[in-house]
Parts: structure tokens; C-alpha cells; sequence
């Protein structure tokens, strides 16, 4: 009698950790949850070790028909088309885990570093964000979102920033300037502009900082694109109209800290068709966990039903992409890599010293869930990168951590 052989398809993924399981297709990008038997569990070793090429014999011992754990974890496996099962022979076709190949990876640019040569670590900078500050913003809100940090003291060095700006454009991949919170009187048209041809810029202008200065926002859609940050719980309605009709096509940015702020937003009636793009983002403001949880909290059908695929799955084991490749400029000159963390540098430095210094030894780029209170689910791989919101939260957001926990 032929043996037989399983094949599990390179697209396909599959994690254990103690009893739990998940068999995960990133083609289909779907995937289910299975009991992790003593059996099923000593099988996927033998499937994952490298010489056997994600594949294994089927054990003699199996009976297509019979019921056994091993016997329906294969079927499931073959029925959700990630793997085959063939006849075992020399000419098998050739299979391999999924694993990630990275290059330019940290002990890479620490190797360079100790031979005293620069390499290309700038070009892990891809956008710089100069917060203004505002005597309307928040520190918490800032965290998480577009909005200006509670400051209306500071004097910011204009001279300083633009050369740390200029410095910052030896990275190929700088993308753009966000410039949050307040503008009137911070800089002159002259910065504006030569901002505007080393990188795009956006502008995140606080509604409740606009006073009567339409004119003089309107001045900055010159320079770049216009993004309207509006706090609902403090903006009435009639004065999102009126901004929507001084501004046309002009990105809109709600910010919402419960349920009736959601509901207001749809009675104001906005036409898409005549403003920019729209987003609407629930906000944690030490008081609404529960709002927090409802809108946003993940649960295992989000994961397994129209989850992610190959390449997103490898760039969340990677790096942390709410936050790769950002550095934030503060009022006071400090530039910090996550606006929950402490700073890591200031204007004062090279750019490539401050990107260097977070990829060896900072807690945000490279902030995964491997290192975090989900380094022990076995969903980890399927999430989104680990947010700003968990760290405020200081629990993860989903569902599954709780019932695994």
C-alpha cells in the first residue's frame, strides 16, 4: 500500500500555544480554531520541522474513516483547502512554511553602527508630525488621534524645526509634514513654503482653534492639504455647516466619545459629495471604557472571517505600523517616537541619530504583540499592531484576550 503524504500550503498558516489552535488560509484569509491534542500537537511539529518541507506522512494508524483527532484536524485541513494529501513519492511537490525573510533587520544596522558606517537607516523615516499644541488640546486626545497637545506657553524655533525637517529628507521614503493644532501666528509663509518642497504637508486645524481666522487657514491650503479636526462634544452642529461651507472638499476628522456623538454626526445630513474624506474616530477620555470596548474591541470572527493576508500577517510580527517610521515633534523641541512614550531625542539632533536610537534600544517602532500581555494568545499574529488606545486601556482590545485569560 502507498503511503501518504499531507502537504499544507505555503499560504497557510498554523499556531498552537498549549491546548489552543489556529489554522489560518491567507488566501482565503479565513481560518478556524481546533483543540490542540496531544496527537494533533506532536503531528504539527513533525510538519514544521524544516527538513520535512510542511508536509508529513499520514500516520498508518489513521483511517480516513475513522473519527480520531488527527483524522478530522487533517480533513479540516484538506476540506479549507489548506493542504493536500498525495501519494508519497519522490517527486512530491515542494512546500514551505510561511516565515519572513528581513534584511535590513535591527542587528543589521547594529553591525553597521559598530563599523562606524552610516548605511540607510534614515530611510526608516517615512513621516515627521510638529505638534503646535493649543490651549483647546489635550494630552490624552493626542495620543490617539490628530489633536494638538494642551500647550500655549511654548515658543517653538522655527529655525531648528526646519532643519531638522531638511536633515530628515535625506530618507527616500519621507512621505509627508503633519502639522497639528494651532497655526495662527506660529510661522510665517516663507517656512510654509519651504517646507512644502522638501515634503507634502497636511495641515490638522482644531475647529474649536479657528476662532474668526478663516482667511488665514484658508491661506495654509496653499501649502498643503487641510484636514478640519472637530471635537463633537464641543462643536455645535451649526458651526460644522458653516465650516463645510467655508471649506468645500476639505477633509473632515470627528472626533467621538460616545454614542450620541455618532448620532449627531448623521442628523447633520452631510453630502460626501461635496467635502473630502470623512473619518470618524471614538476616542478615550478616562471615562468611556465601555463605549471604547463596544466600537472597537476586536472578537474572533473579525480575525478568522476576512482577516488578514500573507504580507499583513508578517509586517504585524515585524513592526508596530501605527507607529513605524513616525517621529513626533513637540512644542518644547523634544521628539518622541509614540506620543504615549517619553521623548527619545530633540530638534537639536540629527534625524538618523534620533531613527537609529529607536530601532536599537526604543519601545514603539518595533513594539509587537510578541512583547506585550498577548505574547502568550495564539491569535497575536492575526491582530492589528498594538495601539495607543491598549496602552491608555492598559488591557488589549478585543474580546478573545479575556476569554483566554
Amino acid at each position: 500500500m502507498v503511503r501518504q503524504r499531507v502537504i499544507v500550503s505555503p499560504d497557510t498558516f498554523i499556531w498552537t500555544n498549549g491546548s489552543h489552535g489556529i489554522a489560518y488560509n491567507s488566501c482565503t484569509r479565513t481560518g478556524y480554531r481546533f483543540e490542540n491534542t496531544m496527537s494533533i500537537s506532536e503531528y504539527i511539529d513533525i510538519i514544521q520541522r524544516p527538513e520535512s518541507l510542511y508536509s508529513a506522512i499520514v500516520p498508518a494508524s489513521v483511517d480516513k474513516e475513522a473519527h480520531t483527532d488527527l483524522q478530522l484536524f487533517i480533513n479540516r485541513l484538506v476540506k479549507e483547502g489548506m493542504a493536500k494529501i498525495v501519494a508519497d513519492k519522490e517527486d512530491i511537490p515542494l512546500s514551505l512554511k510561511p516565515i519572513l525573510k528581513i534584511q535590513d533587520d535591527v542587528s543589521y544596522y547594529r553591525w553597521l553602527n559598530g563599523q562606524g558606517i552610516d548605511g540607510v537607516v534614515i530611510n526608516n523615516l517615512h513621516k515627521i508630525v510638529v505638534n503646535l499644541g493649543s490651549c483647546n488640546g489635550s494630552n490624552l486626545f493626542a495620543c490617539q488621534s490628530p489633536f494638538p497637545i494642551h500647550d500655549d506657553v511654548s515658543i517653538l524655533n522655527a529655525i531648528k524645526i526646519k532643519q531638522f525637517i531638511k536633515d530628515s529628507a535625506q530618507s527616500s521614503f519621507l512621505s509627508e509634514i503633519n502639522i497639528i493644532g494651532n497655526p495662527i501666528g506660529k510661522f510665517d509663509e516663507e517656512f510654509y513654503a519651504e517646507i512644502k518642497s522638501i515634503s507634502p504637508i497636511r495641515f490638522s486645524v482644531l475647529a474649536d482653534d479657528m476662532g474668526g481666522n478663516y482667511d488665514l487657514i484658508r491661506k495654509l491650503q496653499e501649502f498643503g492639504k487641510l484636514e478640519l479636526v472637530i471635537r463633537v462634544s464641543t462643536t455645535l452642529p451649526q458651526k460644522v455647516i458653516s465650516l463645510i461651507n467655508k471649506f468645500p472638499e476639505t477633509d473632515l476628522y470627528f472626533i467621538v466619545e460616545n454614542e450620541e456623538d455618532i448620532d449627531l454626526i448623521h442628523s447633520i445630513g452631510i453630502d460626501g459629495t461635496t467635502i473630502g474624506e470623512i473619518r470618524i474616530l471614538p476616542i478615550y477620555n478616562s471615562t468611556n471604557k465601555a463605549f471604547i470596548m463596544d466600537t472597537l474591541a476586536i472578537n474572533e470572527d473579525d480575525l478568522l472571517i476576512n482577516g488578514p493576508d500573507k504580507r499583513s500577517i508578517f509586517i504585524h510580527e515585524s513592526i508596530n505600523i501605527f507607529d513605524f517610521g513616525k517621529l513626533y515633534i513637540m512644542p518644547d523641541g523634544k521628539v518622541l517616537s509614540n506620543m504615549c512614550s517619553p521623548a527619545i531625542g530633540t530638534i537639536e539632533e540629527n534625524p538618523k541619530d534620533i531613527v537609529y536610537r529607536e530601532l536599537d534600544r526604543g519601545k514603539s517602532w518595533l513594539k509587537t504583540r510578541n512583547n506585550f500581555s498577548c505574547a502568550k494568545c495564539v491569535f497575536r499574529s492575526l491582530c492589528p499592531s498594538f495601539s495607543n488606545y491598549e496602552k491608555l486601556l492598559g488591557h488589549p482590545l478585543c474580546t478573545i484576550y479575556n476569554d483566554m485569560n
